[in-house]
């Protein structure tokens, strides 16, 4: 399956090879690795509401904050970024992301 990013990058790499400006393919990159993080999350939804499950806080924290999924997934749906984490606790290994995204989804609920 290709995706937006992939095609995205594919334009990025097509100007660096033709040594021409590719500073808006960055824009599109953030913009279309946005958008397929968008469709995920509200495709996780649909099929959860095809199997007639409730969808509430509980259901989010199992889906969106399970320790299995990779650092960089955990990081934004507990609505924070690797930064902010890395100033705060002066790293962000994954011992620390799983601590921190569990602290801060308990602080917005």
């Amino acid at each position: 399956m290709t995706t937006i990013t992939d095609v995205v990058t594919i334009d990025i790499l097509r100007k660096l090879f033709h040594s021409e400006d590719y500073r808006i393919e960055i824009v599109n990159l953030i913009d279309a690795e946005f958008l397929d993080y968008a469709i995920l999350f509200f495709k996780k939804i649909v099929e959860t509401k095809l199997r007639y499950e409730n969808i509430d806080v509980d259901w989010y924290r199992a889906e969106f904050l399970n320790s299995d999924l990779p650092s960089d997934e955990l990081i934004i749906n507990s609505g924070l970024n690797r930064k902010t984490i890395s100033n705060m606790y002066n790293s962000s290994r994954r011992e620390i992301v799983l601590e921190v995204t569990q602290e801060n989804y308990k602080k917005i609920v």
